[in-house]
């Protein structure tokens, strides 16, 4: 190798696209893009922040970063192989910060793929892993809120079914989707493949019925820190909303961020937050002065020391 070549080839190493940088460069683009239109609400909702009551926020504070280690005990769980458990919980802070730069929860999913990977999982082991992560999720939250309804003493209002242009994005991406498939034999039968052996890999753990059970139990607890975040949120902002409210409340925010296409459901779990709000009573400043505040803590603070643990984990290659 010449001189010349062995320089290319050093600088190429050097501005290698997988740095750390890049991404933090594309997160900024993306920050920018994104945080320039809200500024104007946030500028209108500071008001009813200057007198939040800071022990409140430190709760709503700590009950964020224990819902990282309650993630991290889910994944701990389930995975095929042995992983530690306090670098799942910073992969778990390191997948949020992807999650805040791509929709539906795609950048936490593709994280936690690629670290199950890095430690001995095959690919089906990985995908089921993930798949049921997620079905865990979904099923304890549903189980938590039917259990919050059946028992609360409070008035819960019914809500309303999404805008039908919100039901036309859902269908029109199914039918993309479905028709992808169909024209491309490839990667059809590559998606059959990941399927089967994904569903055979899932099938397995019914010899695991423990940690399946544990995993849900720590699910539901999940869907609780959550909540109790917002919970904390309103209290900070003197609301008295009952805690069951505010997990439907929740319920409806996190199911706007995942049928809007905004990266991290920005805009669209800020839009059902406020409308299941004002249902349930809330005037219409306060509930966006509250969507926002929960926002904070759920989005925005995430993105600075997700940012930091994404560089630790893709830099030590857990990634």
């Amino acid at each position: 190798m010449t001189r010349a070549d062995g320089s290319r080839a050093n600088h190429a190493k050097r501005f290698h696209p997988n740095r750390p940088v890049l991404v933090l460069l594309g997160a900024a683009v993306l920050l920018l893009y994104i945080v320039v239109p809200q500024v104007g609400f946030f500028r209108h909702s500071l008001g009813s922040w200057r007198h939040a009551d800071l022990q409140w926020l430190i709760a709503a504070l700590a009950s964020l970063l224990f819902s990282y280690c309650l993630a991290a005990g889910v994944y701990t769980l389930l995975a095929w192989k042995h992983v530690r458990y306090w670098l799942t919980a910073v992969v778990q802070a390191g997948g949020m910060f992807a999650n805040r730069l791509l929709p539906a929860g795609a950048g936490a999913l593709g994280v936690n793929y690629l670290y199950l990977r890095r430690q001995k999982h095959t690919r089906p082991q990985a995908l089921a892993v993930v798949a049921l992560n997620n079905l865990a999720g979904f099923v304890g939250n549903m189980v938590v809120l039917v259990v919050l309804v059946f028992t609360t003493h409070s008035r819960l209002r019914p809500l309303h079914l999404p805008p039908v242009r919100v039901l036309i994005y859902v269908l029109v991406a199914i039918v993309i989707v479905c028709a992808v498939l169909a024209l491309w034999r490839k990667l059809r039968r590559m998606v059959w493949l990941t399927v089967v052996s994904t569903a055979h890999t899932i099938a397995a753990f019914r010899n695991r019925p423990g940690r399946l059970a544990l995993s849900l139990i720590i699910s539901m607890l999940l869907a609780i820190c959550y909540a109790f975040c917002l919970f904390a949120c309103a209290r900070a902002l003197h609301l008295y909303v009952p805690f069951p409210v505010l997990f439907i409340v929740m319920t409806v925010g996190v199911a706007g961020g995942v049928v809007v296409p905004t990266p991290g459901g920005l805009g669209g779990t800020e839009a059902g937050l406020v409308a299941s709000l004002i249902v349930y009573g809330v005037s219409s400043e306060y509930a966006l002065a509250l969507a926002l505040l929960y926002r904070l803590f759920t989005f925005w603070l995430p993105l600075l020391f997700g940012a930091v643990a994404f560089i630790y984990v893709e830099r030590r290659r857990y990634i």
